[in-house]
């Protein structure tokens, strides 16, 4: 194949690398944030996974926190939900509360929110 052709397909796969990875999960979760509702939730276990994101020094656990959520809007049933804990952040222990962001079309849609770790 000639260069001229496989200059723009490498292009656009690295624009398409770029989106994916760095554009659109901060967005995600900033429309979220932004149409979605708070709602509590109350820790009912807490575990480690084993895998970590990140690589060497800089690497974080992924806890996976099962919780209830507390609301009039939504049931309450146990979900859960895979979360990258920083070092600076307090992971929370059975029997907190935090706060998870909901989207209002789609209740299946929730991220925990950065707030409930300040």
């Amino acid at each position: 194949m000639p260069d001229f052709v496989i200059q723009p397909i490498i292009l656009l796969l690295m624009i398409l690398f770029v989106y994916f990875f760095f554009v659109r999960k901060p967005y995600n979760y900033y429309m979220l944030r932004k149409n979605g509702f708070k709602v509590p939730a109350k820790v009912t276990s807490i575990r480690e996974t084993n895998s970590f994101e990140g690589d060497g020094t800089f690497s974080v656990p992924i806890m996976e926190i099962s919780f209830e959520l507390e609301g009039q809007e939504i049931a309450k049933k146990p979900e859960i939900i895979k979360y990258a804990f920083r070092r600076w952040q307090n992971i929370p222990k059975v029997g907190d509360t935090i706060i998870i962001l909901v989207d209002k079309r789609n209740p299946r849609n929730f991220k925990v929110s950065n707030e409930s770790f300040r």
